[in-house]
């Protein structure tokens, strides 16, 4: 070791420096110093005095139990019904789990799995790196996999894992209520990162070696984990949010040094890991190997995004998902995905279970942190495009770690203040209550976790002041989260809380939030269709699926909330096959004996005609209003009325369809109410449509009685007219009544408009400023212009 002094001073004003060991100085002399009496940036278990007994007698244990790398992985299953098993075996067999309802296994349920080839990247210098089979100290091991199913809330079962071929010990496993239950949460147990680091015995000469480093971790994580155990006393699940391991070695040789599997042996080691089951994120030191893919048994796997196919189908089941009853999880990996790969992630999993009350996401990398080693670097390239796809999809929570410093942020959305998707800047953030409830919170909750073994503790940022923090600290010690789900009167609440692990002090919380139960269900309709977000308000239509209309907005497609294609009762051309045409600005370009046509989205469509000589509120000086579904908010001798952008506008109810009239006289009624008249007589007026007479209805009523008399003759073959005409004076007096009307309507138009409202376009003569501050009149096109929310567009 480099001797370096102590400062002379304990409180210097030079250059300050901290890593692994402690806080060094930079005198003004160009000397370092180390400053005396700091915090120890990680948790030395010889230097705690009050677990001395307890210490001493797992250093014996380890020594016989750091080589066992056949331990069983209890993961998260598709859903709360499914279990995934997941363990080394040095045998080659068929993988068997056994489940019963009662411990003498009486009518018990085997299920059996799948065997892998262990295999991993070797790497060889210049030449990159090939796919190849491995040993573990000259050892050749098997993958195994299980997933077992059926299983229900509030109920106890035992299990069985054959090791070897020979049944093990019956471990108990206990589900709890599906309404209201608990997760667990950490962040960085990362085992073996205390390796390195001099302890004072003796002096500082002396530095921690590999094996004593995950010694260490491996007994300060089963503190952590029975502690949170004991917190949280009926857990369910347990998540972490990456680095598992602290070896970020790549492997050179088919015989991998067992190092990093002594690590996650370190990491299933406790009891309490066999009653609960676990979902993991990789970490940035878990990338270069693929211990984590064949240790953890992920659900949902994606095989198929960009990342994997760089890499020749290389895949180490680091992006997945999975539902526990109301609560979606999204683990992503955030070392290596390509833009894309996020969106394509979640899309996959909204699509599947699109009715969550709550949305989470679990990944390393903590975007929104306050760490001083890392939430300003690699985090800010990537926070963008998270969190673009996040706000979307409304996700309520995230949790991350790698900076291993706590920090809470505000409630985080999307907010475009960049021509790229990807800016750093791209958000905004809205207040949150602490130890209050917080109601249909809006945005996103952002928590890093600190270091669950206090294998590392690291610095955070103080100035400048990130404005999206709320709260942060360095407690030097181990910490462990609470989710509290519950479910009371039409309501869904979580509870979030973060504690010691030696004391169960509160570090941070609690954060509650409540929503109504469902608020996720056919909120969006294109979740369900295919796993798209929806789209904002006023968003243009770009294209049509299956009947479906959706935009493209944020560098993704979205579903089309306020525009549909109309109902078959309303569409004329339906009967023919076709969608009616919905965009205004749509004109027609052919027409024959059914109707006009044009084409939107390479799609033949019928052309709808709006006669605004239907807008029966035009001659008292309103318009009507755009749709026919406007509520009525009132109702005098004239019609109902509705209001929209603030101002009146009469509803046009729904028509009766007229009788036909000349149907009595033999002939079919025009099917186009413009059809040019041939003909008028005492019976109606007349066209022609394919050869043939039809009557030409006018107004929805059949037509005034002239004092000409017109025969007509029907023919199958010809179109001729036999017309006897008598001469009449016809005297017509009209009586003319004036009627003064006093009506007082509220509530008075508006001179600017209300968001999402019409505020420009040909046609268009009302107010083009937005009430809303936050709101600006969009062109969409030359027929309407929209006041829409800056921050999405």
């Amino acid at each position: 070791m480099v001797d370096y002094p102590c400062c002379v001073t304990e409180y210097p004003k030079s250059r300050y420096y901290r890593d692994y060991h402690g806080d060094w100085v930079q005198e003004d002399s160009g000397n370092w110093c180390a400053l005396r009496h700091t915090y120890r940036p990680w948790n030395d278990r010889e230097l705690n005095d009050e677990t001395r007994d307890e210490w001493n007698a797992f250093k014996e244990e380890w020594e016989k139990e750091k080589n066992d790398f056949e331990r069983i992985s209890v993961f998260v299953g598709e859903d709360e019904s499914k279990i995934n098993f997941s363990w080394y075996s040095k045998t080659l067999e068929k993988p068997i789990v056994v489940v019963s309802e009662n411990e003498k296994f009486i009518n018990a349920t085997p299920y059996f799995g799948t065997v892998e080839e262990q295999v991993d990247r070797i790497y060889s210098g210049s030449k990159g790196f090939y796919i190849g089979n491995i040993t573990i100290n000259e050892e050749k091991y098997y993958t195994y996999r299980v997933t077992v199913d059926n299983i229900k809330p509030n109920k106890v079962y035992y299990y069985q894992r054959f090791k070897n071929g020979e049944p093990e010990p019956a471990i108990q496993f206990n589900t709890y209520d599906d309404k209201n239950f608990k997760f667990i949460f950490v962040g960085d147990p990362q085992i073996g990162g205390s390796h390195g680091r001099y302890r004072p015995f003796p002096q500082y000469t002396k530095s921690t070696s590999k094996s004593e480093g995950n010694r260490n971790d491996a007994f300060n994580w089963n503190r952590a984990i029975k502690s949170a155990f004991e917190f949280a006393k009926t857990p369910s699940v347990l998540l972490s949010a990456g680095d598992q391991a602290d070896d970020d070695s790549r492997i050179t040789i088919s015989n991998v040094d067992p190092n990093v599997e002594e690590q996650y042996s370190a990491f299933l080691y406790p009891e309490v890991m066999k009653h609960i089951v676990t979902a993991t994120s990789v970490g940035n030191h878990e990338m270069n190997t693929n211990a984590f893919g064949r240790h953890f048994n992920t659900p949902n796997s994606v095989k198929d995004t960009l990342n994997v196919q760089s890499a020749n189908g290389w895949y180490s089941g680091y992006n997945y998902f999975f539902k526990y009853n109301n609560v979606l999880v999204v683990v992503l990996e955030t070392n290596t995905n390509y833009d894309a790969d996020y969106s394509y992630v979640v899309k996959k999993a909204i699509h599947k279970y699109p009715n969550t009350d709550w949305r989470i996401a679990l990944f390393h990398h903590d975007i929104f942190g306050n760490g001083f080693c890392h939430s300003q670097d690699v985090a800010n390239q990537i926070r963008g495009v998270i969190l673009n796809t996040l706000s979307k999809y409304k996700f309520d929570l995230v949790i991350n770690g790698h900076d291993h410093v706590y920090t809470s942020t505000k409630f985080v959305s999307y907010e475009a203040k960049s021509d790229s998707v990807k800016a750093k800047n791209n958000y905004h953030v809205d207040s949150i209550k602490k130890n209050e409830v917080n109601k249909n919170p809006n945005g996103t909750f952002f928590i890093t976790a600190n270091c669950s073994t206090g294998s590392k503790y690291m610095g955070y940022i103080d100035e400048p002041y990130l404005d999206y923090v709320f709260n942060f600290t360095q407690t030097y010690s181990a910490t462990f989260g609470i989710l509290d789900f519950s479910q009371k009167d039409g309501k869904v609440q979580l509870k979030i809380s973060t504690h010691e692990v030696e004391t169960h002090n509160l570090v941070d919380g609690d954060y509650i939030f409540e929503k109504d139960i469902g608020s996720n269900v056919d909120k969006c309709w294109s979740e369900k269709e295919d796993g798209s977000p929806c789209c904002s308000p006023g968003t243009q239509v770009v294209k049509k699926e299956n009947g479906k209309l959706y935009g493209y907005e944020r560098i993704a497609f979205c579903g089309i909330v306020d525009m549909e294609l109309l109902p078959e009762e309303k569409c004329w051309s339906k009967k023919y096959g076709y969608d009616c045409c919905i965009l205004p600005t749509t004109k027609a370009t052919s027409k024959d004996e059914r109707g006009e046509w044009s084409s939107e989205f390479g799609e033949k469509c019928g052309i709808v005609k709006n006669n605004d000589d239907n807008c029966w509120a035009k001659k008292l000086g309103f318009e009507c209003c755009s749709k026919s579904d406007t509520p009525s908010v009132y109702e005098d001798s004239d019609g109902l009325w509705g209001v929209e952008n603030g101002k009146w506008c009469g509803i046009i109810t729904e028509p009766v369809t007229p009788e036909c009239w000349s149907k009595k006289l033999g002939f079919e009624c025009c099917s186009d109410p413009n059809t040019p008249i041939s003909e008028e007589d005492s019976d109606g007026p007349w066209g022609i449509e394919n050869g043939q007479w039809c009557g030409i209805i006018k107004n929805g009523s059949n037509p005034t009685t002239t004092t000409t008399t017109t025969t007509k003759t029907t023919t199958t073959t010809t179109t001729t007219k036999t017309t006897t005409t008598t001469t009449t004076t016809t005297t017509k007096t009209t009586t003319t009544t004036t009627t003064t009307t006093t009506t007082t309507k509220t509530p008075e138009p508006t001179a600017c408009v209300n968001n999402h409202g019409q505020c420009g376009g040909i046609g268009y003569n009302g107010p083009t400023s937005c009430c809303d501050s936050g709101f600006y009149c969009k062109a969409y096109n030359d027929y309407y212009h929209q006041c829409v929310d800056r921050r999405y567009n």
